[in-house]
């Protein structure tokens, strides 16, 4: 249990520093129609990180 407390903090880290302090428009700023934006990717990490939690510590099928 340990180990996964401390790579779900270390995980934080490593996500959110680098976007701190980003407008919102930089977040949702697209290079192209066929790229993601930062804040589209952080949403699929977080939903990823939501279903792996419920499935996980939740018995959810």
């Amino acid at each position: 249990m340990g180990t996964l407390v401390y790579m779900m903090k270390w995980m934080r880290m490593v996500i959110l520093n680098p976007v701190k302090g980003i407008s919102v428009s930089d977040l949702d700023y697209v290079v192209d129609e066929n790229a993601n934006s930062i804040g589209v990717m952080l949403i699929n990490l977080a939903a990823t990180e939501r279903f792996y939690q419920r499935h996980t510590f939740e018995n959810k099928k």
